[in-house]
């Protein structure tokens, strides 16, 4: 499994050419990890409690859940067969991603509240995220 999308070029479609690296588009999509943000979306869904406390525990929870799914999914998608090494930095992204996008949730979809003078800060993060990481890191 691979978490590589080689969309060939316009250029490359003409003239026949082979792959090409990853386009900024292809790149932003693999720094979403889709299990977590499905897996939560669903659960977060199926608490329904009105006790506060209650639900902010279950979403922990979930996050909990959520974040070690991720981990272990992108540990097998980007392990290396020949060195059995896995891409600790595109792991390290996906966990960074989830967070930064419950983050920008805000309540009641999250418990990662932030106080309503910085409400701007966990969206604006998500966005200089998703824009310039893709840019900076190729694996």
């Amino acid at each position: 499994m691979s978490l590589r999308i080689n969309k060939p070029s316009i250029l490359e479609s003409v003239s026949g050419g082979g792959g090409s690296p990853d386009d900024w588009g292809s790149r932003i999509a693999k720094l979403i990890p889709a299990e977590a943000l499905g897996l939560y979306g669903t659960a977060v869904g199926l608490v329904t409690t009105p006790d506060a406390t209650a639900r902010t525990t279950a979403l922990w929870i979930i996050i909990a859940v959520c974040l070690a799914i991720t981990i272990i999914i992108r540990y097998r998608a980007t392990l290396d067969p020949t060195t059995k090494k896995p891409q600790t930095v595109a792991i390290a992204i996906s966990v960074i991603s989830f967070l930064l996008w419950l983050t920008a949730l805000g309540a009641p979809a999250s418990p990662i509240v932030l106080p309503a003078a910085l409400a701007f800060a966990g969206p604006l993060a998500a966005l200089l995220w998703g824009t310039f990481v893709p840019y900076i890191y190729k694996g």
